[in-house]
């Protein structure tokens, strides 16, 4: 409880004062996303990050997979179409159209149950581990794997479709990590500017 409370008063979500009426109390209820993820970020172990991302890349290589063994031609046109008008210039709307694309995957699976998952997943996961997409390199290789992951979908060729996006969340994972291991060892992590800019 006392390393949590440290960790919380680091991000700046929680004070504690000392004294009769003392205690730890919370900051804001209204606190910037960035100090929320980078709370989060902090809170988490690595086992666990390795792990949501693990989970995270089966339920979209699932989705990729399927989508690619059931998609017609009119759905790889307009999976492609999205793609196109999806702007991966700003880690903002990279971080927005990567979600975006990997629920289209799920959606054009044809399965509820992965939409379902998805969409749980991207909400609990998706904010930590598109936090990579601030990074350029990063986000061009997204871009770049989401279009060779449509024109694999159109061609339906399932193992490649999951191939690529498999390697997508292992570069968002091993970019999240990395920065995991920065905040342990002292060092800072903009988290508002990967998430705003």
């Amino acid at each position: 409880v006392r390393e949590g409370l440290v960790i919380l008063r680091e991000a700046g979500l929680v004070e504690t004062r000392r004294g009769r009426a003392g205690g730890s109390f919370v900051m804001a209820a209204d606190a910037p996303r960035s100090t929320i993820l980078r709370a989060r970020l902090r809170g988490l172990a690595q086992v666990e990050l390795s792990d949501l991302a693990v989970y995270f890349s089966v339920i979209v290589e699932g989705s990729a997979e399927r989508a690619a063994l059931r998609a017609s031609a009119v759905d790889g046109r307009r999976l492609d179409a999205w793609l196109q008008n999806a702007d991966f210039g700003t880690t903002a709307a990279a971080r927005t159209n990567a979600g975006g694309f990997y629920l289209e995957l799920a959606v054009l699976s044809q399965s509820a149950r992965l939409v379902r998952e998805q969409i749980r997943l991207q909400a609990e996961f998706g904010p930590l581990l598109l936090l990579g997409m601030g990074d350029v390199v990063t986000r061009e290789r997204i871009a770049s794997a989401n279009r060779d992951t449509v024109a694999a979908i159109a061609a339906n060729d399932a193992p490649r479709a999951r191939h690529l996006v498999a390697g997508e969340v292992r570069d968002l994972a091993a970019w999240l990590l990395a920065a995991k291991v920065r905040i342990e060892r002292g060092g800072q992590l903009d988290v508002e500017a990967a998430v705003n800019a």
